[in-house]
C-alpha cells in the first residue's frame, strides 16, 4: 500500500506501507489501530498548493458553502506567516 497525507499548509508526503510487517514496524495506538508517523514540512512562499474542495457556483465568482473549510485553513495559514 502507498499511504499519502495532504494537509493545507504542508507539503504532500507519502510512504510505502507493508501490511504484513505493520505490527513490527509501527506502534499500535489501540488494539486494532496502527499509527504511521509522517513528518510534515510547512509550505513556503512560492510553493504550490492544491485545494480540491474550493468550488464556485457556475458562471459566478461566488464560493459554494462547502468551500469554507479549505478557505478557512488557507486564511489561517496566511495569518501565521
Amino acid at each position: 500500500w502507498y499511504v499519502t497525507c495532504q494537509v493545507i499548509g504542508f507539503q504532500p508526503i507519502g510512504t510505502v506501507f507493508v501490511y504484513a510487517n505493520a505490527e513490527k514496524t509501527y506502534k499500535a495506538a489501540a488494539e486494532q489501530d496502527i499509527v504511521i508517523p509522517l513528518e510534515l514540512t510547512r509550505v513556503r512562499k512560492g510553493d504550490y498548493i492544491e485545494m480540491d474542495n474550493v468550488k464556485v457556483f457556475e458562471n459566478s465568482n461566488i464560493f459554494k458553502p462547502e468551500s469554507s473549510r479549505e478557505l478557512d485553513e488557507l486564511v489561517a495559514m496566511m495569518v501565521e506567516d
